[in-house]
């Protein structure tokens, strides 16, 4: 079953660095979330992470002994590109917004997929904040 938005390892041993492939890359990195899930509990913890380049994760510290989840988390509750009465409808922002609604149909399906209906995997359930900017930490 293929996941167009979330990318799960089990995390043995020291590995601090993560390929990621999304389909469709993401819009910004700060819908980039990382979090750790306890293999018996299944509680989920944000992790703390930074962007080495656009497709590479890197943790703070190793978290053995857990799935590590890297997903894409498109905001939904507004658009990202707003179309007003007489303005220039340009390539971009009409890619912004196919993307936007493509990518959040996407996580929906992964959620799905995953058994996640009802619930949320989302780091914001742990009240963090993510703004992830090229080599910038994250929490």
């Amino acid at each position: 079953m293929p996941l167009y938005a979330t990318n799960i390892w089990d995390t043995p041993g020291s590995d601090t660095l993560f390929e990621i492939n999304f389909s469709g890359g993401y819009l910004s990195p700060s819908h980039i979330k990382v979090v750790k899930e306890n293999k018996i509990t299944r509680a989920k913890e944000a992790v703390p992470f930074r962007l080495l380049n656009p497709n590479t994760v890197e943790l703070l510290a190793p978290v053995p002994g857990y799935n590590l989840w890297v997903y894409r988390e498109t905001p939904v509750n507004e658009p990202l590109a707003d179309f007003t009465d007489g303005a220039f409808i340009t390539e971009a922002n009409l890619d912004v917004a196919t993307q936007q609604a493509v990518f959040a149909v996407a996580e929906l399906y992964d959620r799905v997929a995953l058994g996640l209906t009802g619930q949320g995997y989302s780091a914001s359930d742990v009240s963090t904040t993510t703004i992830a900017v090229d080599g910038q930490t994250v929490f």
